[in-house]
Order: C-alpha cells, then sequence, then structure tokens
C-alpha cells in the first residue's frame, strides 16, 4: 500500500504520470500537486501549491514516495532566475521529504548532465562522468539538483533515491524543447559527420517513473 505525492502533476509529463499510477492496484493514494492545481486523473487528489513558498510538511505527511518533476527553467533558453527557483525548490521538496521520512524520492533529471565532449563514447552510459558544459546553464542546474538528491540520500540511509535522465522528449504530435534545440544545432550539419541523436517518446518516460516507483529503485 502506498501513497505518492507527484510534484509538477499538471505538467505534459506529470499528468501522464499519475494517470499511470493511478491504474497501479498497488498505488493506494495520489496527491498531484502543482502551482495551477488542475484535476490530472479521476480519484486523484490535487493541490495547488507554490512550491518555492508554500507549507510542504503537511502535504507530505505520510507520503511514502515523492515524485519530483516540477521545474520553472526551459531546456536550451538561458533563465538563470528559474535555473536558481529549480535549486530552491528542490531544497524545500527533499527537505519537506526528509522531515516527513518518506521512504522514497524519484527526482528527474537529464542526459544532458553528461555533457556534450569529444571524448565521449557513443553510447554513454551511466559510468560516464558527471560533466554538463558549463555554457549551457539548464543542464548545469540538473546536476545541481542531482546533487541536492544525493546528498539527500546520504542523509537519509533508509530511503531509497532514484534519478532518472532521459535523453530528448518527443511526442506525436510535436518535439519538446530540448529535441528542437538539438533538431536546430544539426541542421547544415554533413551526413557523414553527422552524430547520431536519441529520442524518447513521452509516454516511455511516464512509464519509466512508475516503474521507478513500483520497484522502489
Amino acid at each position: 500500500m502506498t501513497r505518492v505525492v507527484v510534484t509538477g502533476a499538471a505538467g505534459a509529463i506529470g499528468s501522464r504520470v499519475v494517470r499511470r499510477l493511478a491504474e497501479a492496484d498497488d498505488i493506494v493514494e495520489i496527491l498531484a500537486v502543482d502551482r495551477v492545481g488542475t484535476p490530472v486523473a479521476a480519484d486523484v487528489e490535487s493541490k495547488r501549491v507554490d512550491l518555492a513558498a508554500g507549507p510542504l510538511d503537511s502535504i507530505f505527511a505520510g507520503a511514502d514516495v515523492v515524485v519530483h518533476l516540477a521545474s520553472a527553467a526551459t531546456p536550451g533558453v538561458p533563465e538563470p532566475a528559474a535555473e536558481e527557483l529549480d535549486l530552491a525548490i528542490a531544497r524545500r521538496v527533499l527537505d519537506a521529504a526528509g522531515s516527513a521520512a518518506v521512504g522514497q524520492v524519484v527526482v528527474l533529471s537529464s542526459a544532458m548532465v553528461y555533457g556534450a565532449w569529444a571524448a565521449d563514447p557513443v553510447p554513454i552510459t551511466e559510468d560516464a562522468a558527471i560533466r554538463p558544459n558549463p555554457d549551457f546553464s539548464w543542464a548545469v542546474a540538473r546536476a545541481d539538483v542531482e546533487r541536492l538528491a544525493a546528498e539527500w540520500g546520504s542523509r537519509n540511509p533508509q530511503s531509497a533515491v532514484a534519478i532518472l535522465r532521459p535523453t530528448a522528449i518527443v511526442t506525436d504530435e510535436n518535439l519538446g524543447q530540448l529535441a528542437r534545440v538539438l533538431h536546430a544545432a544539426r541542421i547544415g550539419v554533413a551526413a557523414d559527420g553527422d552524430p547520431p541523436v536519441q529520442y524518447l517518446h513521452i509516454d516511455d518516460l511516464a512509464s519509466a517513473v512508475v516503474f521507478a516507483v513500483r520497484g522502489r529503485l
């Protein structure tokens, strides 16, 4: 019997995650948290919360799992204020999860934390060092969020921490923002020297998040 709190639940990824969690037999209660408070699935409690300033302890009380998907920053768009906000929100979410003795935290990061370096192997694996390109501030911010999650895991050894690093996200209808950035960067590159690019369908990402929750990865 699992109670799951999902932040960023009204977004494209969050709403899909919530719907899939709602279909799982071993998930008994879901709290969908977002600053817009939009209902995302039947029989799912939705709460409008400003993660940057609102009270979080009561929201996470009794939760077994926190899935942190909320983000203010946009991939490929320099937004220092939004990236700093993401770090502040991550700290607040993790602090509240610790106070509530949450058993698992799932954090969404990005494969961009590996950086784009000439010596990188293809394909790259999780054995690679985390070295985001310093001029790609969004990826640097994702790596900082990962660091906060890892530090939280060290302070809470009884809890599981899963960090997911998806590649560029696409849907049936359009490319995600990061996928659009990569597509634009490839225009004009000679075919012989064009490196392979991996994309991930948003539905598969949602399924991976739910798998991490149900498997307590």
